[in-house]
């Protein structure tokens, strides 16, 4: 869509102007040449996934440690930074999109900030000409969301599928609420359909629509309309406001294609897979959990095929916890809940680390907020942070936060009763990611099998909150 598609129209409908594809090279997340491509080209569009964002935050922070500033001039940094989020939380939809009284006797406002600070931020970033930035293949964090607003960055969700030749939802900079991915595009149609994965893990699904949260007939409905933009933006929606996202329209494929060279039964595996991708009437079945609000904009809560099943058929969404965790513990490079079938869960940890980027999982020493956190404790490694009880201390302050937030952990059955920290980091190289850099849970759960059946052994035994995974 965005290679060849947006440029073709585009370019049709505007007979004065053109556009121009750029394309990054394979090797820019690993040499860290991301934002030299960047300052080159400065983009008018720039889609990233959530997991590119992420490295350019934690850049723009090891640079900004890196070369620390200090009296008036690091008063006018916070000030700025606190001006550009106070905006882009007031331009949420239905805000006022007010900015913060000026400072300094009301002489340095948002103008003044805007063309000392921000723009050179984000020309030194190369995208101070983008008028579009946006994050796609999977849900973006708050906190990645706030650090980018700051700097005057607003970021835009997208979501769909290749199933649906792209974005079938889409939030504009003119129009967007953080936590939602935005309203359906024209010609395309979202239903929040009625499903639950059974104690065996199995997705029930029917025709019956959600109640809309906050929409009519919905026992909380009041309570929305009273709400503050904040407030819409930090409230959860009930249980029976979720459902499995269905999407329809000329977007939607016309089916996974068979190869009848490959046989009879592959052929008849393929027909089984279209039944189940799309339904009598038209609807792809995303398998996304998720929720409409009352004015149509789309929340994404997990994905059905992640939810986990404890031992006593409990259902446990794992993202909440696991973006929870990160977020307050930011020398975690990543969590992954883990529990099917058991009667607790577990979390496997990544830590930050020298060269881990994505592409590769990088080496065995600590970098960014990971080192800070060993650093009080003399821990400068992995190796040494699994060994150290004191790194595993502070870390487990964190574990117990998350384990009593009531939006991450709504219900016991959530909470992380047990961790360990793997020896290196996740990459594509190493197969725990996939091109986009989403997550392949089955993979992880496959390859440290021997660790999981550790750790649960271990806590099973001794109630140990963490379990040495070497």
């Amino acid at each position: 869509m965005l290679d060849i598609i947006l440029p073709l129209v585009g370019t049709a409908n505007n007979p004065t102007g053109y556009m121009t594809i750029c394309f990054a090279r394979p090797y820019d997340l690993k040499k860290g040449t991301i934002g030299d491509r960047l300052r080159a080209i400065q983009p008018s569009l720039f889609l990233g996934v959530p997991r590119v964002w992420e490295k350019m935050q934690d850049k723009i922070l090891a640079m900004s440690k890196a070369n620390p500033q200090t009296g008036f001039k690091l008063k006018v940094k916070d000030w700025a930074k606190a001006s550009a989020l106070h905006n882009a939380q007031n331009s949420l939809l239905g805000g006022t999109g007010e900015y913060p009284p000026n400072h300094v006797c009301g002489l340095l406002g948002h103008d003044f900030f805007d063309k000392k600070v921000l723009s050179t931020v984000a020309g030194r970033l190369g995208l101070d000409q983008c008028v579009f930035k946006g994050t796609a293949a999977a849900p973006c964090k708050q906190s990645t969301m706030d650090f980018f607003a700051s700097i005057g960055i607003e970021l835009c969700e997208i979501y769909g599928m290749s199933e649906s030749t792209g974005a079938t939802t889409i939030s504009t900079p003119s129009a967007h609420m953080w936590g939602s991915v935005g309203w359906a595009v024209s010609g395309a149609e979202v239903k929040i359909l009625n499903a639950y994965r059974n104690a065996e893990g199995e997705l029930v699904k029917n025709n019956d629509e959600c109640t809309k949260w906050g929409g009519k007939g919905s026992s909380d409905a009041t309570d929305f309309d009273d709400m503050n933009t904040e407030e819409k933006k930090g409230k959860s929606p009930k249980d029976y406001h979720q459902g499995e996202i269905c999407y329809r329209g000329r977007h939607i494929m016309m089916g996974y294609m068979a190869n009848p060279d490959m046989g009879e039964q592959h052929v008849n595996e393929i027909i089984a897979k279209n039944e189940g991708a799309i339904d009598k009437d038209g609807w792809l079945r995303s398998g996304d959990k998720g929720t409409k609000d009352e004015l149509g904009l789309i929340r994404i809560t997990g994905r059905y095929k992640e939810l986990i099943i404890g031992a006593g058929g409990e259902n446990v969404a794992p993202i909440p916890v696991e973006d929870k965790l990160t977020e307050i513990c930011p020398g975690i490079s990543s969590c992954t809940l883990v529990g099917n079938k058991q009667p607790f869960c577990i979390a496997l940890l990544t830590l930050k680390a020298v060269g881990a980027n994505n592409e590769v999982p990088g080496s065995d020493d600590l970098d960014l907020e990971a080192l800070a956190l060993g650093d009080s404790v003399g821990v400068k490694t992995i190796s040494d942070a699994i060994k150290s009880a004191a790194f595993q201390a502070k870390v487990q302050v964190f574990v117990d936060q998350v384990n009593n937030d009531k939006t991450a952990c709504p219900k016991p059955p959530s909470r992380i009763k047990c961790w360990t920290i793997l020896p290196t980091n996740y990459s594509i190289e190493t197969g725990e990611l996939t091109p986009t850099q989403k997550l392949k849970r089955s993979f992880v759960e496959d390859k440290y099998k021997d660790v999981i059946n550790k750790v649960y052994e271990e806590a099973k035994k001794t109630r140990a909150k963490y379990v040495a995974s070497q």
